[in-house]
């Protein structure tokens, strides 16, 4: 007998399901109905599709999508439900959620995190970081790399860290090039989780 391992709540699966729905409406790639399989895609789903679909149906019953032939769309209450679930663009409860990480803005945080920490390795201009402080930084950003790279992270929590270790970084070499590449990436995280940096 194969053991069933659920890696999120049913209500979790269903805030996800309908996040992922809200967001594709502004995606300029994005469809204005998914089916299911497609569904399970946009939120980086893996586990049992029978799952998936009842979190889909009782979205359905409370009038959040609306199910026609295969495919499903997010309806103006499931819109303004969103709207209301998403602080700064941030799930309002810090939950965790799965990454896509085929998906570009993936991609080019964790690109940007390790140019970041090759600079912080090769460069010579540190602004007014210590020795030490570089190294701190060093790791601090291979941390926030390394969150981008699992499967799942927690958005605030991944996002305040973030912020942290890229403002001081940013505070400390201002006039130096890995000042604005920290700058720069808190700016992807930013936009990546709906903050303003």
């Amino acid at each position: 007998m194969t053991e069933l391992v659920i890696t999120r709540d049913f209500k979790g699966v269903k805030a996800d399901a309908l996040i992922s729905l809200y967001r594709s409406l502004n995606d300029p790639k994005g469809l204005a109905r998914y089916s299911g399989p497609e569904i399970a895609n946009l939120m980086g789903w893996k586990d049992g599709n029978q799952y998936l679909l009842k979190a889909l149906a009782s979205l359905e019953a409370e009038g959040l999508v609306v199910h026609r032939v295969g495919s499903y769309e997010i309806t103006e209450e499931g819109i303004l439900v969103s709207e209301q679930t998403l602080v700064g663009g941030v799930p309002a409860s810090d939950r965790i959620v799965s990454l896509n990480h085929n998906a570009p803005e993936v991609r080019q945080i964790v690109d940007e995190a390790n140019n970041l920490e090759t600079l912080l390795s090769k460069v010579n201009d540190f602004g007014s970081l210590t020795e030490e402080e570089v190294k701190t930084a060093a790791t601090e950003v291979r941390l926030i790399r390394e969150a981008f790279e699992t499967d799942f992270l927690r958005p605030t929590s991944t996002y305040q860290r973030a912020k942290s270790t890229l403002e001081w970084i940013g505070t400390k070499a201002a006039e130096a090039v890995i000042g604005a590449a920290a700058l720069g990436l808190l700016a992807l995280i930013a936009a990546f989780f709906g903050f303003a940096p």
